[in-house]
């Protein structure tokens, strides 16, 4: 399915379930979506670290103090 080949794994119906029910053509097209390997549904939510993204440097490394820092303590 070209869905799966981009990358799409999840999508959800605009349509709600009582109009998925009442039409045999949205029912029909959302079977073969499932029968696909499309999950109608929404993905687990993923926690932001540096593994998933690179920007988040800050939990990587530990902060080391300043020169300023160590003035201060004086």
């Amino acid at each position: 399915m070209r869905c799966l080949r981009a990358g799409i794994h999840f999508a959800l119906p605009a349509a709600s379930e009582e109009q998925i029910e009442t039409s045999k053509h949205q029912s029909e097209f959302i079977k073969a979506l499932e029968s696909e390997g499309l999950q109608l549904k929404e993905p687990k939510a993923q926690e932001h670290t540096y593994e998933t993204d690179r920007s988040m440097t800050w939990e990587r490394y530990p902060v080391m103090a300043t020169r300023q820092d160590k003035l201060d303590e004086l």
